[in-house]
């Protein structure tokens, strides 16, 4: 696993040489392999990195895995939010990561199963479009140990000898993406044992056909867009059902596609749609409109 970390880091040109890595190490088995793998090849990358650990403050011995970072001379973050609001934890956890100085990049362990959970979640959640995964790369996060499944990242520690620490909580199903991870991926499996693996092929897949659309799209978008929130009625109308399809899934407000492309066929009839925030969007033959409303 050492040589193929080693070769997926290298080959897709993670890090510029002589910069600062910051490793974001929870103490499960995934991140321990993770700083493991990154002490024992960080040279071959010309980086250096920190480390840093963030307490969430939900279980008893979150103070003692805190004291096990300290004393490995990790960057210490402590919540103090909602303890019960999972999306609240995890922003917490990226704006402290977020808010150290001095970083190029920080890199988390997240792995093959996380991938396959997130497009679960997304389909389970009615995701309005194509589902993806996990980002590999996401402005200056970087997820070096996505090619890894959970299985190797576990083989890798016994055969290393690592110390980590289990997460009572993970066997908890009290959380939505812990009801996938323990109930329904386990069933899947046992109809096909590679379901992770061809859900992680289908991600790269779609990840490919999204950025060939994206920039077949982004011609389009600038030509259809006059202003901050205006967009040319005609020219949209101008181009195939499927371009313009696309094209509306592209503008960056919340909305339900389908409503916008039943107004469009009502015209010359105007319309306006309640948007969340706040927002209305206003179609009419001339130009689509998106106002903020204050009521």
């Amino acid at each position: 696993m050492k040589n193929r970390f080693m070769e997926h880091v290298t080959t897709s040109k993670f890090f510029k040489p002589g910069s600062s890595v910051l490793l974001a190490i929870s103490g499960g088995v995934d991140s321990m392999v993770l700083l493991d793998l990154f002490e024992k090849t960080h040279r071959a990358f010309k980086v250096e990195f920190k480390i840093a650990h963030f307490n969430h403050k939900q279980r008893q011995a979150s103070d003692e895995e805190e004291k096990y970072f300290q004393e490995r001379g990790a960057i210490i973050g402590i919540y103090e939010g909602d303890k019960s609001d999972e999306a609240s934890l995890r922003q917490a956890r990226y704006d402290f990561f977020e808010s150290l100085e001095g970083i190029d990049y920080i890199v988390t362990a997240h792995h093959a199963d996380d991938n396959a959970e997130t497009y679960l979640l997304k389909l389970i959640r009615n995701n309005d479009g194509m589902p993806t995964g996990i980002k590999e790369i996401r402005g200056n996060i970087v997820r070096p140990l996505l090619p890894f499944s959970k299985k190797e990242i576990i083989n890798y520690a016994n055969q290393n000898n690592l110390k980590w620490f289990e997460d009572e909580t993970n066997a908890q199903n009290d959380y939505t993406r812990n009801k996938v991870r323990n109930l329904i991926i386990p069933e899947i499996e046992k109809l096909n044992p590679s379901f992770s693996t061809n859900i992680n092929e289908t991600i790269k897949e779609n990840e490919i056909l999204e950025r060939y659309l994206d920039a077949k799209l982004s011609p389009l978008y600038e030509r259809a867009r006059l202003a901050q929130g205006v967009f040319d009625t005609e020219y949209i109308q101008s181009l195939s059902l499927e371009e313009q399809h696309l094209l509306l899934k592209k503008m960056p407000f919340e909305f339900k596609v389908d409503a916008l492309e039943k107004a469009l066929a009502k015209l010359p009839v105007p319309t306006t749609l309640d948007l969340p925030a706040g927002y209305v969007v206003e179609i009419k033959k001339d130009a689509i409109k998106f106002v903020y409303f204050n009521g």
